[in-house]
Parts: C-alpha cells; sequence; structure tokens
C-alpha cells in the first residue's frame, strides 16, 4: 500500500542585526507533512516544528553572540565584513513502502565561502509517525 504523502516546506528567515548592520542571515526551511494518519502526521510535524525553534532561538542567541563579535573586531581594525549566511534546510526524498527518508543539511557561509556543513537523515516509519533507529 503507498501512502499518499504530501510535503510542503515551511521556510523562517530572518537577518540578524548587530550595531544596527547585519551580522547574520539566517534560514530555516524544514517540511510540513500532511496526509498521514493523524498521530503520524502530528508526531513528524511537531518534530519539525520543535526544531525549528531551536534552530531559531540558537540564531538569536549564541551565533548572533559570535557573529556579532567577529563584526566589531572586524570594524575596529576597519576591515570589512561580510554577515554570516547559516541555513538549516531539509531534502525528503519518495516515500518507499511505509518509510520516508528526510535529510537535514546545515551550512554556515560567510562571503561565499563555506565555513561548515553537516547532514543527518532520519527515515521516518510513516503509520506511526516515528524515527526508524538506527538514524
Amino acid at each position: 500500500m503507498q501512502t499518499l504523502l504530501r510535503i510542503e516546506n515551511r521556510v523562517w528567515e530572518e537577518a540578524l542585526l548587530d550595531e544596527g548592520e547585519p551580522a547574520a542571515l539566517c534560514r530555516c526551511t524544514l517540511p510540513e507533512v500532511s496526509r498521514l494518519e493523524g498521530r503520524a502526521q502530528t508526531r513528524m510535524n511537531r518534530f519539525y516544528r520543535h526544531g525549528e525553534e531551536r534552530f531559531r532561538r540558537w540564531c538569536r542567541t549564541a551565533l548572533l553572540r559570535r557573529a556579532a563579535a567577529q563584526r566589531r573586531e572586524a570594524r575596529a581594525v576597519s576591515h570589512s565584513f561580510d554577515p554570516w549566511e547559516v541555513s538549516l534546510t531539509c531534502e525528503a526524498g519518495e516515500p518507499e513502502g511505509e518509510t520516508l527518508a528526510v535529510t537535514l543539511l546545515y551550512r554556515r557561509k560567510q562571503g561565499g565561502r563555506v565555513l561548515y556543513a553537516d547532514r543527518q537523515t532520519i527515515r521516518w516509519n510513516l503509520k506511526n509517525g516515528y524515527p526508524i533507529y538506527p538514524i
């Protein structure tokens, strides 16, 4: 039986300022699923909404502090500063039977150069909305 799954991206973007100047440009694009059984859909969407909230909070606190400090150091010696570009995005494959693989991609760039990148794939059981271990 093939699950009739629909995936739409929820997008959050924000330019974080330090002394009126951009220090970091943040973007989060995570999935929102529909057309699943009620509890499975609720679990998966709650997981990604919670991840988005944590990413937003981290951007506005720890990331902004670090980017702002680097911006101030650059300005103190009259250097230019390219804001950090930070993104958390996802790639969802086609469902395979009753499972779905979603890959999360994190990137931090500055001046077009990738400073850090990481990826993690989560395989979901579409019947119950729980991740399948090992991840």
